[in-house]
This record gives structure tokens, C-alpha cells and sequence, in this order.
């Protein structure tokens, strides 16, 4: 499991973004597994990071976020991306794959629900198909019409 797993999906993404954007100011391997370094913050502050491979919740950094706390924040996911040779080709890799899987799974619920409604549609007599779908239209005018209301 990547270090960056345990973080959120915001912390993650912003992570990555601090590392494109050259915000790792310092890094350095402290022991196998044990990185630390500078990164700096939006607010221009540079926070003082310790990641932990083996423990990610163990590692720290003194940003607001994190400080005190056992969290993965987006600095911490940074260094990583700086200092583990590869790691960013590897996450974007892990996105893709994900990417992938997700593609196939809608795919198939697609075909499937297109097949289930298929049978429902064939299965209704002439009547209980123009009923079905005037409540259908009726709906979609509702949720269109509120829906507009809304935003």
C-alpha cells in the first residue's frame, strides 16, 4: 500500500500539486523508510515534514492541519512524491488503473440496466407502457423544473 493511501483524496491531489510546483524545498533520507525535510505552505510558511513509509499516521508535520494530530496531510504526501524515486509515475499509473476499472464497472451497469429495462419494457401490456411513461415525462419535468429552481 502507497504511503499516500492513507491521506485523503484532497490531501493526495494537493499533495501532488506541492510537488509539480517545486514547494519541497529540502529533502533527505533519515533511515530506511524515514524521510524529512521543508516544504512550503499556500501561505508561503515553510513547515517542517517527517514521513514514516512503514507507519504513515506515525509521521508529522507542523502545518495547521497536522500539527498534533494523526493525519496524512498534503505536505507530508509532497515529500514523498520528492523524496521516493518513482512515486508520482507509480500514483498516476494507480490512477489510471482506477480510472480503467471504473470505466469497465459503468460499462457493464449500463449494459445491465439497459437490459433490465428492456425486459420491464416488454413485459408491460400497450397501456401499462403509455402509463409508465407519462409518469416517466411527468418526472422528468418536475425534477427538471425544481432542479432549475434550485441553482
Amino acid at each position: 500500500m502507497a504511503f499516500y493511501s492513507s491521506a485523503s483524496n484532497k490531501s493526495i491531489w494537493r499533495g501532488v500539486d506541492y510537488f509539480e510546483n517545486g514547494r519541497v524545498k529540502t529533502s533527505h533520507k533519515v533511515s530506511p523508510g524515514l524521510f524529512e525535510g521543508a516544504v512550503e505552505g499556500g501561505d508561503g510558511a515553510a513547515y517542517d515534514v517527517l514521513i514514516d513509509l512503514d507507519h504513515p499516521k506515525k509521521s508529522s508535520c507542523t502545518c495547521p492541519f497536522a500539527s498534533g494530530r494523526r493525519v496524512v496531510c498534503k505536505h507530508m504526501v509532497a515529500l514523498y512524491f520528492a523524496s521516493v524515486t518513482g512515486s508520482l509515475d507509480a500514483f498516476h499509473d494507480d490512477v489510471r488503473e482506477l480510472e480503467a476499472q471504473y470505466e469497465l464497472a459503468e460499462k457493464k451497469w449500463r449494459e445491465d440496466e439497459l437490459d433490465r429495462i428492456t425486459k420491464e419494457v416488454r413485459s408491460l401490456s400497450a397501456k401499462e407502457a403509455k402509463d409508465k411513461l407519462i409518469d416517466l415525462l411527468y418526472q422528468n419535468s418536475l425534477d427538471y423544473r425544481y432542479r432549475n429552481d434550485y441553482w
